[in-house]
């Protein structure tokens, strides 16, 4: 009986390392996608190491982690807000925005915690709540902190004098200043005690001075002008009325438009009833009249309605009435 179980012993060991060799061998297998168990979390990131961004000054790179932390640094980055704009190494901060994007890596035997768990300390130099962002496994985390870049307490201005320039007729100009190379802004003086606006120091354009179409400081021509009308006079000379014709007062005629007008700068408009001169007609005396000389027009035979031969057949009739009266009268004296 204790032979059998010893013959029994040995099979058992055998399916027992088996069993051993082929669990080790599966977590191997999926030690890439998920942490092998044992490892302790990191839930504290320190920040002791992150340096606000001043004006004027190139950002650094070279971010060291506090002593003892169980993560180290893989990768800086500066960017502008959102993330628009990487910095390099040699730009400068200029006023705004920035963001440092920092990837850290856990040392082995350790993994980062989700991120939701991760409490990143907020020591002095960093504003507002960095954010911790997913990585493909616990052996990453990246954290993004946001900043305001700031004057530098020991800040010296590096005055660029900027010339005065004059605003045209279309362009705006600018009173003369001083700008710091460094910091961006804008002084009255050289010293830097006063500063300034572009919108204090601009100077509008002084707009278009327009004269017959033209203007007088720059020469442009005026895109809504329209050119007054030019006469063309022609004189008409005095002419005196006739018995039978009309006549008209002096007078001009513009040969474009065609109106009358009293004088040659065509400033009196008049209108041809005004300058003509009726007919005078004729005035007849013994057959003739008296101004042209001209006769009076024969009587045509059936022309009946001249006045004139209607008052000559009258006083035919009349003569005629007369001299039959007498005649009649004597006769009868005699019988």
């Amino acid at each position: 009986m204790k032979k059998a179980k010893s013959w029994l012993a040995l099979p058992l060991a055998v399916c027992m390392f088996a069993v051993m060799i082929f669990s080790v061998a599966e977590a191997a297998e999926t030690s890439d996608e998920n942490p092998a168990e044992g490892r302790q979390e990191i839930t504290i990131i320190n920040t002791n190491h992150i340096t606000w961004p001043v004006i004027g000054e190139m950002p650094s790179y070279e971010l060291e982690v506090p002593a003892g932390a169980h993560y180290f640094i893989n990768m800086v980055e500066w960017t502008t807000k959102n993330g628009e704009n990487t910095l390099l190494s040699t730009d400068k901060f200029e006023e705004g925005e920035y963001e440092l994007h920092v990837t850290y890596e856990a040392k082995e035997g350790y993994q980062f915690a989700a991120p939701e768990l991760i409490t990143v300390l907020s020591g002095n130099e960093v504003q507002g709540t960095p954010k911790v962002e997913e990585s493909e496994n616990g052996w990453y985390r990246i954290v993004t902190f946001s900043f305001t870049a700031r004057q530098s307490e020991k800040h010296q201005h590096d005055m660029l004098v900027v010339q005065e320039k004059l605003p045209t007729c279309t362009e705006a100009g600018y009173k003369a200043c001083y700008q710091c190379q460094s910091c961006k802004k804008l002084y009255l003086d050289k010293a830097g005690t006063e500063e300034t606006m572009v919108e204090e120091i601009t100077l509008p354009p002084t707009g278009h001075q327009y004269q017959d179409g033209i203007c007088t400081v720059c020469g442009e021509i005026d895109p809504d002008y329209v050119k007054p009308h030019e006469h063309s006079m022609t004189a008409v000379q005095e002419k005196k009325p006739t018995c039978t014709e009309a006549g008209n007062k002096a007078y001009y005629r513009c040969e474009t438009c065609g109106k009358l007008y009293l004088d040659k700068d065509g400033k009196n408009e008049t209108t041809l009833e005004k300058v003509t001169i009726a007919v005078t007609g004729h005035i007849y005396r013994d057959g003739r009249c008296v101004v042209c000389k001209a006769l009076v027009p024969a009587v045509k035979t059936g022309d009946f309605d001249n006045d004139y031969a209607k008052w000559v057949i009258g006083l035919l009739i009349s003569l005629n009435i007369i001299v039959g009266a007498i005649i009649y009268r004597k006769s009868r004296k005699i019988g």
